[in-house]
């Protein structure tokens, strides 16, 4: 583990536009690393690894945007891959700053350019960059009479994207009434003025961040004071209203919480003190081990002191074993244990409700790695129930803890029952436990017993027996039954071709030899990007005997250039000229880009690639995401948005070569804008390079290399993950809720962000961080770099574990290094126990190969030895 640093404070910025709250590294334009070409500086050996931690920053920090400082949704983000060579001047260069967090540059630089003439383009473009550079300097004042009279101009969307001038209008007001120092009633117009701006913006149909501006509405409406009492009710109640809603609809909020806690101090100031009660009572269970949580009930208690007719006990049994699975779903871990541990401390629990809170406290156990307590809550019950559900869950404890030769005897005793149908199901759990237990011969035997009795799983029994004999030493049964497999049509010809050739190729008889070789040469050059095409090569290299030449693979000439303003502001400039009026959210990139709007420019590009591709090849599949409109993954169910295409538009694209020249300037755009899936997806031959080339770009270059450099890893191993996770879209949210480029867990990123010593002073880690590349990139690229030193180098463990777990990975390590032939690590991949991290693991090799073909010129080498020893750095 590194070495713990002294903890950051963490920044979250408050613009329009993408929820990426751009928690990442913002380096000014001078400290920006570039990019490098030399191999020896970006790629390093994978078990290295660096004396001190990164220096680059993860953000931190709120900045001040509503009464509770929460600017969920309205984040600014950046990826640096902008043009920051040379010095910065005029308004370029303060859209440059601007774009990196700069403020301060920014504002000198404008400062030294006359202002323009009221009115003009540039007069709009001015005061949006100068209103932001004064907000993120804490001049909120300022930035109002910067942005107000901008804003109140009839044509301001004309020449500036109304909804984003406007947001950033309500923050500096927003921020301006938070002032201490500031006024009651001058405090309550500024908040009035952003409602009402709000209400307005809600109505524009460019809006792509309708949720967060929905949240900040119902925050504004709840700081308002009034100026007598019955005027503070009424604004209470339409502010508790708003609240309530926002909590249903936004389940998912990163600040949930504190929204609700909102709501009840909404309801107690309405006058509505019975619900406010209640309110405060339910936070302080469901949110168990939140900070709101402790808040809500000493807000409760207070209100009861003060209200005759609030009254407070103490919570019930139910509410505390609730209160218990509340804070283990949030991971407050800690919280859940010591509440279940003080009421199994009761001598006059009852046995039902001891057994309803050993069975809580299991799960809590398990979620803390704490494996022989669960097995110990959970035995007495199952022995008590026979309960198959428990069953279950006892036997996944002693698997995670390794207690095999329990979970065996398990299944022994259900093997031993007289009923058929229950001793045959024993058989084939147990033949499967066996196998995941590294105990092969019991596995052997177990399936014996079950064919007696059974033809069932007969696809699964074809493959078992000969990789049975494999990993017990029985080459020649293997042999045999690989062959019988080879020589089919079945989902497992491939990989029983490849583990049957290179059996013959160990084989001492020159025939069998040759034959191997044979088999092995045919599959390295038929599948030379596959799987087992890339392991054919590399047992042919093992043995020392001639491959199939290597694979060509060629990069996209364009793909080594170094994004630029000036080229982005000059193709802009170009597609506005030509398809502006027919293509409006062009024209909307281009004068939030101009502005140094860099994330807002960056969405609407998206926005804009997206109707083009779905008009041109048709509606689009893909994986959830907040590509086009920020908080969706907020609410409970969405769907994936599409972006609509005016009949302009749809008109501009029946001529071909129109067509063509908005694909190629929209795809120099992603490249020059660092939005690399738009770049990969409007590619095509006409651009040089194949396909397989094109998907594999060095996506986010400078952020990835950094934090591969600042860690002692090779960026080949980011990338590859990179493009299994995601095809790098930054906003992709899996079905499970990992985010980003790199699909990092949210309490991963909390874990990671710990150890780093880069939470906030409150302790919370807001999800929504993670869209930012720069976060993404700084945790992933820790997390690798801790995975490899855990596996000592060995690149396929750690791919396995970034999908499948460390902790799975090390017991699957430690259990299959124990009988049979010595574990190889292509032995290791095929029984990998969770199909879908094997399916992951065999892909990210097969990316990493053909990575290293295209910017290092060669395949990588790989060694099959198994090293089974490993660190104890990390487990999560």
């Amino acid at each position: 583990m590194a070495t713990p640093r002294k903890p950051r404070r963490m920044v979250l910025g408050l613009g329009l536009g993408l929820l990426c709250l751009g928690l990442g590294s913002h380096p000014r334009p001078a400290e920006a690393e570039p990019p490098t070409d030399d191999p020896s500086t970006s790629a390093v050996s994978a078990d290295s690894r660096p004396s001190e931690p990164s220096t680059s920053a993860l953000a931190v920090e709120s900045a001040k945007a509503t009464t509770d400082g929460s600017g969920a949704g309205l984040g600014e983000g950046s990826d640096h891959a902008v043009d920051s060579a040379g010095p910065l001047r005029g308004r370029r260069g303060a859209a440059t700053a601007l774009a990196v967090r700069d403020p301060a540059t920014a504002l000198s630089l404008l400062d030294a350019e006359p202002v323009p003439a009221e009115g003009t383009p540039e007069w709009f473009v001015h005061g949006a960059m100068r209103g932001r550079a004064l907000r993120m300097l804490g001049r909120p004042d300022d930035a109002v009479a910067v942005l107000e009279p901008r804003l109140a101009r009839k044509d301001v969307d004309e020449w500036f994207p109304k909804d984003v001038l406007g947001v950033e209008l309500v923050l500096a007001r927003l921020e301006h009434a938070d002032d201490e120092g500031l006024a009651v009633a001058i405090a309550d117009e500024q908040r009035q003025l952003a409602i009402d701006e709000l209400g307005r913006i809600r109505k524009l149909g460019s809006l792509r961040n309708l949720a967060a501006v929905r949240v900040l509405q119902a925050q504004a409406m709840a700081g308002l004071l009034g100026d007598k009492p019955s005027t503070t009710k009424r604004l209470a109640a339409k502010a508790a209203k708003a609240l309530s809603q926002i909590v249903a609809d936004y389940p998912n909020h990163p600040r949930v919480g504190v929204l609700q806690l909102q709501h009840a101090r909404a309801l107690a100031k309405a006058g509505k003190a019975t619900e406010a009660a209640a309110q405060l009572r339910a936070i302080a269970i469901e949110r168990a081990g939140e900070p709101e949580a402790e808040e809500a009930w000493t807000e409760l208690s207070a209100l009861a002191a003060a209200d005759a007719k609030v009254k407070v006990s103490p919570p019930s049994f139910a509410e505390k074993v609730d209160q218990a699975g509340n804070a283990r779903g949030l991971r407050r871990l800690e919280t859940s244990r010591r509440i279940l541990d003080e009421l199994l401390a009761d001598p006059d629990l009852s046995s039902s409700r001891r057994r309803q809170v050993q069975r809580s406290r299991s799960y809590t156990a398990y979620k803390q790695r704490d494996y022989q307590t669960c097995v110990d809550d959970l035995r007495p019950i199952y022995e008590a129930t026979s309960s198959g559900p428990v069953r279950d869950e006892l036997l996944r404890c002693l698997e995670r803890g390794e207690m095999y030769d329990d979970a065996l005897a398990l299944w022994q005793s259900r093997i031993d029952s007289k009923r058929k149908g229950t001793r045959l199901a024993g058989l084939w759990e147990g033949v499967e436990l066996a196998v995941r237990a590294g105990r092969y011969g019991q596995a052997e035997a177990w399936l014996l017993e079950y064919e007696k009795g059974s033809s069932g799983h007969r696809g699964q029994r074809a493959w078992l027996h000969p990789w049975l004999a494999y990993r017990l030493g029985r080459d020649a049964d293997a042999i045999e039954g690989f062959r019988k497999l080879a020589d089919g049509r079945s989902g497992d010809a491939r990989r029983a071709r490849y583990f049957l050739g290179k059996l013959l190729l160990a084989s001492a008889d020159p025939t069998a030899k040759a034959e191997g070789t044979t088999m092995l040469q045919q599959m390295a050059a038929g599948d030379a990007w596959g799987y087992y095409g890339l392991m054919a090569r590399q047992r042919l290299l093992d043995a020392g005997v001639q491959t199939p030449p290597q694979p060509s693979l060629v990069a996209v000439v364009d793909e080594a250039r170094t994004p630029s303003r000036e080229r982005a502001e000059t193709t802009l400039a170009e597609l506005d000229a030509r398809f502006g009026e027919a293509w409006p959210t062009l024209r909307r990139v281009r004068r939030l880009y101009e502005a140094g709007y860099l994330e807002e420019a960056r969405r609407e590009l998206r926005v804009t690639t997206s109707a083009y591709v779905d008009s041109v090849h048709g509606r689009q599949g893909g994986p959830r995401s907040e590509d086009l409109i920020a908080g969706l993954g907020w609410k409970a169910e969405w769907d994936y948005p599409r972006a609509r295409t005016t009949s302009a538009g749809r008109k501009s694209l029946r001529d071909a070569e129109s067509r063509e020249a908005l694909r190629v300037g929209l795809r120099a755009l992603g490249h020059e804008l660092s939005e690399p899936y738009a770049w990969a997806k409007l590619g095509n031959g006409r651009d040089g390079g194949s396909s397989k080339a094109r998907w594999h770009p060095r996506a986010f270059r400078a952020s990835v290399e950094r934090e591969a450099r600042l860690r002692g890893i090779d960026p080949i191993h980011m990338w590859s993950l990179m493009y299994t996770e995601s095809r790098f879209r930054r906003h992709v949210v899996s079905p499970v809720g990992a985010r980003g480029a790199l699909q990092v867990m949210p309490w991963t990123g909390y874990q990671l962000a710990e150890r780093l010593g880069e939470l906030p002073p409150d302790d919370r880690f807001d999800p929504d961080v993670l869209f930012d590349i720069d976060t993404n990139a700084h945790l992933a690229g820790y997390y690798v770099s801790e995975l490899l030193h855990k596996f000592h180098g060995q690149a396929p463990m750690a791919y396995a574990s970034y999908n499948g777990g460390p902790s799975n990975v090390a017991r699957w390590l430690q259990a299959k290094s124990k009988e049979g032939r010595p574990l190889e690590v292509d032995a290791f991949i095929e029984e990998i126990v969770f199909d879908e991290s094997q399916r992951y693991t065999r892909r990210v090799v097969e990316v990493s190969a053909a990575y290293a073909m295209l910017y290092e010129g060669r395949l990588p080498r790989w060694s099959n030895a198994v090293d089974p020893v490993v660190e104890d750095n990390i487990a999560f």
